[in-house]
């Protein structure tokens, strides 16, 4: 559904004189992306409105987008896939810090070695369909790094010096399940790479 309506689009932009036919392939996949990545955080905002936890949603949006963009990691297969992952993942941090929330304090600092070791050991992990050149993949891989100690910095301020707890764990849930999902893709890369 989502390829139609991207499709769809951009045959209208190419009738309108808006985009050259040559560009079309290329706007639909980005019409195609921005679609199902709108989809994604309109119900994790969605979910959050209803939790009442709107504000912790964002923050897990913020930390969480902020790094996949840099760090790469595991794609699905097709759009409803990422979704329903993305959903699902979100769903599970919720019902996690729903009820355990008070027990985190020592699994916290274990959660941020976690994420940084993640981000610094592998490099940017990109598909494997449609690979990075070395030069952005090195450059990706450096601002990930910069990313992740400036959010364990941000993180560490929140829930140890200005007592936001709950927004710091939020915080670090987002980084955590991108760094889950980038050493998930990198063993995915090494077992493809491995076949080849």
């Amino acid at each position: 559904m989502i390829k139609d309506i991207s499709n769809g689009v951009s045959r209208r932009f190419v009738e309108k004189g808006i985009l050259d036919e040559e560009n079309k392939e290329i706007c639909s996949y980005g019409l195609e992306i921005f679609i199902s990545t709108m989809i994604s955080v309109c119900m994790v905002l969605f979910i959050s409105i209803i939790c009442s936890k709107l504000l912790e949603g964002i923050i897990y949006l913020i930390f969480y987008c902020s790094l996949r963009t840099y760090a790469g990691g595991y794609h699905a297969k097709s759009h409803r896939s990422c979704i329903l992952t993305f959903i699902g993942m979100y769903s599970l941090v919720i019902l996690i810090l729903h009820f355990y929330i008070y027990d985190f304090q020592n699994v916290i600092f274990l959660m941020m070695v976690f994420c940084n070791l993640v981000v610094i050991l592998c490099n940017t992990v990109d598909t494997v369909i449609n690979p990075f050149s070395d030069s952005s993949k090195k450059k990706m891989h450096r601002i990930s790094i910069f990313t992740m100690l400036f959010h364990s910095a941000v993180i560490i301020g929140m829930i140890k010096i200005f007592e936001l707890y709950g927004m710091g764990v939020y915080a670090l849930f987002g980084d955590f399940v991108c760094c889950v999902l980038v050493a998930i893709g990198f063993v995915e890369k090494r077992i493809v790479n491995g076949r080849s």
